[in-house]
């Protein structure tokens, strides 16, 4: 199609130009956009999990073969401990990936997970208590800090976090728990964690929680 006013060509279905709103002559094309079809841009996941998992098992073998040529003084299998880190490490980052869409329950996996590993690396290197003392407690008041500002940040209603950042704050009374169950060698953190979990629970409950049962009756078809 063409404006003889304007002298342009117009692509498309047009009943009249764009431009000065005349007539337009010949005939139109309905298979031919007005626009240009942009792709839009797709995460590769898959791609970047495979280059996650490469670096991770080139880490590890040449840790061991670094071990293996240059042996160490009573034979420490320092390449064992390497590997459980990169193995520990990478659980964390697919995990990261794979719940990236929701970055309030990514930190509560993270929160777990960095807790989980924590205990288990302080039992089978001889259990010192650190991973309670004070992994546990700290890891728990950093997820809710930075729960509390990235909902700040990405403009979350308080509906919208306040049941992760309920998870969140029930997982960081444990240590309170454990501290009198005699678990617990260091109290201070985990004084400092339970009291950040009973503010922060009484700032959700008491501003918010009438939003929050509602949300609750709501998915559960209450």
């Amino acid at each position: 199609m063409y404006c003889n006013k304007c002298e342009v060509t117009v692509k498309g279905a047009k009943s009249c130009c764009p431009l000065c709103r005349g007539e337009l002559s010949g005939e139109p094309d309905i298979n031919e956009e007005a626009f240009p079809r942009i792709k839009d841009k797709v995460y590769d996941k898959n791609r970047f999990l495979k280059i996650v998992t490469f670096a991770a098992i080139v880490t590890i073998v040449c840790s061991v073969a670094v071990n293996m040529i240059i042996p160490m003084k009573n034979h420490v299998w320092w390449s064992l401990f390497v590997s459980a880190g990169v193995v520990c490490a990478w659980i964390s980052i697919v995990t990261a990936i794979m719940k990236r869409r929701n970055i309030l329950k990514n930190i509560n996996w993270q929160l777990f997970l960095i807790t989980f590993f924590a205990i288990m690396w302080d039992e089978y290197t001889g259990w010192r208590g650190w991973s309670l003392d004070y992994v546990f407690p700290f890891a728990c008041i950093a997820s809710m800090v930075c729960m509390y500002i990235l909902s700040k940040i990405l403009k979350i209603p308080p509906r919208g976090f306040a049941l992760y950042m309920m998870f969140d704050i029930f997982f960081g009374i444990i240590p309170g728990i454990l501290m009198f169950a005699g678990l617990i060698n260091v109290r201070y953190p985990t004084i400092c964690c339970v009291a950040c979990s009973i503010i922060s629970i009484s700032a959700i409950l008491i501003f918010e929680g009438k939003g929050i049962m509602e949300d609750i009756r709501r998915k559960l078809h209450m």
